[in-house]
């Protein structure tokens, strides 16, 4: 009975520790725009890409614009 209530205590104390080292945490940061590096190889049509990088960049400003509510 009395190892249960140590194993417990353990347990509520790492869980306490989780909680306040998560909530202290920096949040990630922001990346902004997609970048594609000047090495990379990219296989495909100038307006493919284009259109592909303008889709990322618009889904990027709508979750921008959600958080910001």
């Amino acid at each position: 009975m009395i190892r249960r209530r140590a194993i417990g205590k353990r347990m509520v104390l790492v869980a306490i520790v989780m909680l306040l080292a998560g909530c202290s945490l920096p949040a990630l940061p922001d990346a902004g725009r997609i970048t594609v590096d000047r090495w990379a190889e990219i296989k495909g049509s100038d307006k493919d890409v284009s259109e592909i990088l303008a889709a990322f960049n618009r889904a990027e400003d709508a979750l921008h614009a959600r958080d910001h509510r």
